[in-house]
């Protein structure tokens, strides 16, 4: 008579279970917020492009919530739960950028860009500490911060706006330069007249996440920065 041996679901190192956890819940979280919080910001956006912002964030809200469920999904393959329910959520997730009413398509974008920034910070935490733990579990970070990246580059954040010049006095071609210039997102440009008016100074001002994601200067020309930028 044979004899059946019954083994359990998952036979994994609970170092290696616990690591992924530990990694992997926070952007589960993250992940689950951006899904509430984006689909807010698709209810609410107003201004110059509507329907092709409103579509692009029901976009963000989709990849947010199957990678929340790639890296739960991961979590509890290892033989551990994830508590990803609405009060955890709110009580555990980052503080939101998104407003709670109507915005103009400029300023919900470069809402939605700093809430992807946020969960990318946590997804490379998630990648550097799983390191040398467990490279599967690190595998599904990468692709989630490959993704975010993408979304985030779907999403520039708008170029500064700065007011026009004063009109010339006493007959001259140009009045003086404005000395700042407000963004959507809030942050205070020193003006271009200031610093020479450099094409590599233009290209960190209309791009402040370039350094952070490795893109040098010198290989962004004028014709893609105008061709990729915010649809705004």
């Amino acid at each position: 008579m044979s004899k059946t041996t019954t083994v359990t679901a998952t036979a994994s190192d609970p170092t290696v279970a616990a690591a992924a956890a530990q990694f992997l819940s926070p952007l589960v979280i993250g992940l689950q917020a951006l899904t509430l919080n984006g689909k807010q910001a698709h209810w609410h956006v107003r201004g110059a492009n509507f329907i092709g912002v409103h579509e692009l964030l029901d976009t963000v809200v989709a990849h947010a919530g199957d990678w929340a469920d790639t890296a739960a999904e991961r979590i509890v393959a290892l033989g551990l739960p994830v508590d990803a329910r609405a009060a955890t959520v709110a009580t555990k997730a980052a503080n939101t950028q998104v407003g709670d009413g109507f915005a103009q398509s400029d300023e919900m974008i470069a809402a939605i860009v700093a809430d992807i920034d946020a969960i990318l910070a946590q997804t490379q935490e998630a990648i550097d500490g799983l390191d040398e733990i467990d490279l599967t579990s690190q595998d599904v970070a990468i692709e989630i911060r490959r993704g975010l990246e993408k979304d985030g580059w779907f999403h520039p954040a708008p170029a500064p706006r700065c007011p026009k010049p004063p009109p010339a006095v006493g007959g001259g071609l140009t009045g003086p330069a404005p000395s700042t210039c407000s963004g959507a997102s809030g942050h205070v440009r020193e003006a271009t007249a200031q610093h020479g008016g450099t094409h590599a100074h233009r290209a960190q001002l209309f791009h402040p996440r370039r350094e952070r994601i490795g893109v040098a200067e010198s290989d962004v020309s004028e014709g893609p920065r105008q061709q990729f930028r915010s649809i705004t």
